[in-house]
Parts: C-alpha cells; sequence; structure tokens
C-alpha cells in the first residue's frame, strides 16, 4: 500500500487518524501524538570534541540534524539521546578546532543551537521546531 510519513513541526498535542481499506475492508485507527520541545546545549571538551546535551526530561531524536563546523556531520536515521543525557562527536569530524564556531541544525535547516568563539556552551535560544 501506499506509504505516508509526516513531521510535526511545532510542539503540541496532536490527533492522528488514519484509515485504510482492503477489499470489502476497512479499519480506522486515532492515536494521539505529544510533540516536546526540543533543549539541547553545545559543549567542547578539552580536545576539542563536541557535546551535545539533551536538557530536556523527553528523549530527543536527531535523525537528519546536521552539526556545522568547519565541515558538517549530518546525523543517520535513528539517532536518539536519552533525557539529560549527551552525546560526543570527535572534533575531527566536524574539521572543527576548539576556537571555532559550531551550530546545530534541524532537518528544515532552523538553528537549533549554537557556540561561538565566545562561548564554550551555546544556545540560540527562541527554537520550537521538533
Amino acid at each position: 500500500g501506499k506509504k505516508n510519513t509526516h513531521i510535526f513541526e511545532y510542539p503540541g498535542q496532536y490527533i492522528v487518524v488514519v484509515e485504510g481499506t482492503f477489499a470489502k475492508q476497512k479499519a480506522i485507527v486515532r492515536h494521539e501524538i505529544i510533540v516536546y520541545p526540543v533543549s539541547v546545549s553545545l559543549t567542547r571538551t578539552a580536545r576539542g570534541d563536541v557535546v551535545i546535551k539533551n536538557n530536556a526530561k523527553q528523549e530527543v531524536d536527531l535523525s537528519g540534524f546536521i552539526l556545522q563546523g568547519n565541515s558538517q556531520f549530518v546525523f543517520p536515521r535513528l539517532t536518539f539521546i536519552k533525557p539529560t543525557g549527551s552525546l560526543t562527536i570527535a572534533a575531527k569530524r566536524i574539521g572543527a578546532r576548539a576556537e571555532d564556531s559550531l551550530v546545530l541544525y534541524d532537518t528544515k535547516r532552523n538553528n537549533v543551537c549554537c557556540s561561538s568563539t565566545s562561548v564554550t556552551t551555546g544556545s540560540c535560544g527562541n527554537y520550537k521546531g521538533t
């Protein structure tokens, strides 16, 4: 059959209804979806590796997000960080030195979080995406 997907762009509570038919059979499924806001921060280790910290009480899905340094690292499908957990990316994976700026983008290229040469922990604030 036909495969449908949807990515919610904003936090909130949604009702999803799926209707399917086959021959003379018909089924309807209704499900409530809760989308929580993303709350992450970027820090650096002494070696310049990048630590992405999930500050939320829910896991965060980084699938398709991009960490931009001198080059970019695209997070593979099904990349999750546990609630209040963290994920470390080696500096060599993004071609960045400890003093380089970093930006974490979501799948729509919205700025989720950043760090610059003047701060070791960054947050660009006001991010409302998923």
